[in-house]
Parts: C-alpha cells; structure tokens; sequence
C-alpha cells in the first residue's frame, strides 16, 4: 500500500508493482483521501487517468473537514492510497524493507 497526493510517486509505485512485481492491474485497489473543499468527482476524474486503475476498482472515498492553510496547492486532487490483497507479496516487500533497514551505508 502506497498513499501520497504526487501523481509521479504513484506511477512509480504501480509501475514497480507491474513490471517487478507481476500484479495484475484488475487486482488494484485505490481509495481517495480529500478534504470537503475538493470536488470530488474531479479529484476521481484526475487519478482514475492519472494511475489508469478503473473506478469500480475506487473504493469508498475519505472526506475531512477543511482547514485553513496553503494545502491547497498540494493537495488539489487529494490523496491516494493504491493497495493490492496479496499476502505473498506482503511478506516479499516486507522481508526486502526489513532487509534494507539492515543494512549499513
């Protein structure tokens, strides 16, 4: 699982979980994360073509309360958070992290 509001990241992540990983992209998930500012619908609109993953495959959306700030020119399209239910590949990811952590540079 992946969550962040830069469309760069997320297409790296799904790249890796494709190319490297073998996922299927009919096995992806994706859930938005948007304040109650933000339209929704074309907050959907712009990550359903940013990251190609079918809006059947969107699940229910989070909605927040507003807050004042500059987050708007972050965050004009929300986040979103990209999972996939696969154990297997879980514990493979998992396993990797635990290694690098390890690892003195």
């Amino acid at each position: 699982m992946l969550s962040n509001s830069d469309p760069k990241i997320i297409k790296l992540f799904l790249a890796f979980l494709t190319n490297i990983c073998g996922v299927q992209r009919d096995k992806l998930k994706a859930a938005l994360n948007v304040f109650d500012d933000v339209d929704l619908q074309e907050a959907l609109n712009f990550w359903q073509k940013e990251t190609k993953i079918l809006k059947e495959r969107f699940t229910k959306s989070t909605i927040r309360k507003a807050r004042d700030g500059t987050y708007k020119n972050k965050s004009k399209y929300g986040t979103i958070t990209v999972y996939i239910s696969n154990t297997k590949l879980k514990q493979f990811l998992d396993k990797c992290c635990n290694e690098a952590t390890n690892t003195s540079y």
